[in-house]
């Protein structure tokens, strides 16, 4: 499927998440359950990444009916190549009432793409975060 567990090359720890297009069967995407949130609360998602192509981009979302709206770490032409990186995104203040939310887990899922086909390459995850965001005051 083009998606699997890589031991050479990882930021943190022993293994990292390989997203390669050039062994992928169609759109090689992941989907995962990943913990709870917590209603009426700001999270921080944050990610390192490694790319072999500028043309390489991968965008990882994060959705909660809790979260009242998702969070998107997504890979631009102007990111780095051949070195790992961090980027991260904080969601604004949901609105969302306790009495809305069926179920406060938190879904992953990843999209990935080349803009060149030509160019097709890998991309590489790893220490994905989702971080509770202290307001002042608490």
């Amino acid at each position: 499927q083009g998606i699997y567990p890589d031991t050479e090359r990882v930021h943190g720890g022993s293994k990292s998440l390989r997203f390669d297009q050039r062994r992928a069967t169609g759109q090689p995407r992941l989907i995962s359950l990943f913990g709870r949130a917590e209603v009426g609360r700001r999270y921080r998602l944050s990610a390192w990444f490694y790319r072999e192509h500028p043309e390489d981009g991968l965008a990882l979302n994060c959705a909660s009916p809790a979260m009242h709206g998702a969070l998107t770490v997504q890979l631009d032409k102007n990111d780095p190549v051949g070195q790992w990186f961090r980027k991260e995104a904080v969601m604004a203040k949901p609105t969302v009432q306790e009495k809305d939310v069926p179920a406060p887990f938190v879904r992953f899922h990843t999209n990935l793409w080349a803009t060149n086909p030509e160019q097709r390459g890998a991309v590489w995850i790893d220490d994905v975060k989702m971080e509770l965001v202290e307001e002042d005051g608490e």
